[in-house]
C-alpha cells in the first residue's frame, strides 16, 4: 500500500491520484486496476461484481468518503440527477419511437441514432425510467 499512498495528494476534499490514468481520466494502479477500487478492496470492503461511484465526479479521487458502492443503474441513475448523462433522445422521442409506426431504420435516421438504440429503446433495455428525465 506505500506504493499506492505515494502517488495520493490529499486535498481537503479530494485525494487525488497522481499517478497513470486509464483511457477514461481514472486513476490505475500498476497491476491492480482502478485506483478507486483497489483501496475499497484493500479497505475489506466488498465490491466484486459492484460499481465504485464517486459522489465527487472527480475520476482521480479515491477518497473513500466520496465513495459509493452501487449497480450500473445506480451510476446511471446518479450521472441523471447530476444532469451528466449527455442524451440524443428526449422522452418524447421515446414515446414515438415506443408507440410510433415507424420502422426501426426510419427512426434511427430522424433522430440520428443507430438501429440498435432504437431497438434498445424498444424492448426498455435503454430509457426504462421516463420519471427520471
Amino acid at each position: 500500500m506505500k506504493t499506492f499512498w505515494n502517488k495520493v495528494n490529499k486535498t481537503d476534499s479530494c485525494w487525488n491520484w497522481t499517478g497513470a490514468l486509464n483511457t477514461y481520466g481514472y486513476g490505475h494502479h500498476n497491476k491492480h486496476g482502478l485506483a478507486h477500487r483497489y483501496l475499497l478492496k484493500n479497505m475489506g470492503i466488498d465490491i466484486e461484481g459492484k460499481i465504485v461511484c464517486h459522489t465527487c465526479d472527480n475520476r482521480r479521487c479515491v477518497n473513500p468518503e466520496h465513495l459509493f458502492i452501487g449497480t450500473n443503474q445506480d451510476n446511471e441513475h446518479d450521472k441523471i440527477k447530476k444532469g451528466r448523462a449527455p442524451r440524443k433522445l428526449t422522452p418524447t422521442a421515446v414515446l414515438e419511437i415506443r408507440n410510433g409506426n415507424f420502422t426501426k431504420k426510419e427512426l434511427a435516421d430522424k433522430y440520428k441514432v443507430s438501429i440498435t438504440t432504437i431497438y434498445d429503446v424498444q424492448q426498455y433495455r435503454s430509457w426504462n425510467d421516463l420519471s427520471l428525465y
